[in-house]
């Protein structure tokens, strides 16, 4: 029983430090990327970047758990066999696969705390970012125009204020961009008005006395007054009562998933094809967590053989292999939910494709190495 004890705690540290250490990458590549220019700018509140970052992590946590258990299986498992502990187990009886246990053991808690982060923790924290978002678009929408900057929250839009008087802003510069990055027109005035369009999704720029030069030749266009619309890159979050699918819950996503299989018609009229793309829709964000979550037993299972293998080798080159392994593992997932708006290929079942791939490869390196010896 010691020997399972010292393995459990021995795995269990490394994950967190792993797990720590993903997490913080993922909040340095996905948050502060885009948080810390508007904080420096001053166009978001210290309050509310801290909350940005705290919604991010449950977010980034489901991803970097099954990250973190397999490098600290890896490494774990691979010291064992490189300091001869797994070779001194076996002179004493004890088959590999005991090893295994404990193991195993953490990768069910690891499971069971991806399932409550993903369907409970991260899309409460993301909504409710969302909503804190919202709001203050609501009370200051000038936030995102930030006089004597470039601007670039608007897609396919590179904006320019050259100062602001009150709520107004003045001296603004519109370029229009092509899909590859060259100026199509641009858009002068000059004063500009900022404010929440009428549907709450996005916002309204009125320009005031400016021009309009299109870069292919044609005629320059003098206006007295013009709306913009203007969408965010990430988009406005949604209004109070209208939840996207990743900011549901567990409890809100069986309340849709009844709702569109128990016979009962929704609000608006659905043809049958929409009604099956609604169903697959909540169905793949419901398969998608149970398929991550069970992967960490199916990275546990890949890991302990692997990392007794790789000990005899390139450990290093060994570890860089198995994590581009779980970045695959992440590609796959994101192309199969590419699939969702073709219900004939029914991308909320398909996504356990990756997961089945895992478990085969552990099994073949667990029947060629034998680590199926339990004693």
């Amino acid at each position: 029983m010691l020997y399972r004890r010292h393995i459990f705690w021995r795995t269990l540290r490394a994950t967190l430090a792993c797990v720590a250490l993903f997490v913080g990458a993922l909040l340095a590549g996905n948050g502060l990327r885009d948080a810390v220019p508007l904080l420096a700018a001053g166009q978001l509140a210290p309050r509310l970047f801290f909350q940005t970052l705290s919604a991010l992590v449950p977010s980034v946590a489901a991803y970097a758990l099954p990250l973190g258990l397999l490098t600290a299986v890896l490494l774990t498992v691979g010291r064992m066999a490189a300091d001869r502990e797994l070779l001194i187990l076996r002179s004493t009886g004890l088959g590999p696969g005991r090893v295994a246990v404990p193991i195993l053991w953490l990768a069910l808690l690891a499971a069971a705390g991806s399932l409550a982060i993903d369907l409970f923790h991260a899309p409460r924290a993301l909504y409710s970012y969302r909503q804190g978002l919202r709001r203050l678009v609501q009370r200051d929408p000038l936030r995102f125009l930030c006089p004597g900057q470039f601007v670039r929250h608007f897609p396919g839009l590179i904006l320019h204020a050259a100062g602001q008087d009150g709520t107004s802003l003045r001296g603004l510069h519109i370029w229009e961009l092509r899909g590859g990055g060259a100026v199509a027109g641009c858009l002068r005035a000059d004063l500009g008005r900022l404010s929440l369009a009428e549907d709450g999704d996005s916002l309204v720029l009125t320009l005031e006395n400016g021009s309009l030069e299109r870069m292919d030749g044609g005629a320059m266009v003098f206006f007295r007054e013009f709306s913009l619309p203007l969408a965010l890159a990430h988009g406005l979050p949604a209004v109070e009562g209208q939840k996207r699918l990743k900011h549901r819950d567990l409890f809100e996503l069986c309340d849709a998933f009844v709702h569109w299989t128990g016979g009962q018609e929704p609000l608006e009229s659905r043809c049958r094809e929409r009604r099956r793309l609604d169903f697959i829709a909540v169905n793949l964000v419901l398969q998608r967590s149970l398929a991550m979550a069970c992967s960490l037993i199916a990275f546990a299972l890949l890991a302990i053989p692997l990392a007794e293998r790789l000990a005899r080798s390139e450990t290093s080159l060994a570890l860089a292999l198995a994590l581009l392994l779980a970045l695959a593992y992440y590609f796959a997932l994101t192309a199969i939910s590419w699939l969702e708006a073709s219900p004939t290929l029914r991308a909320d079942w398909l996504i356990w494709l990756p997961n089945g791939i895992l478990f085969a490869a552990a099994g073949w390196l667990w029947w060629r190495g034998r680590w199926c010896q339990i004693s």
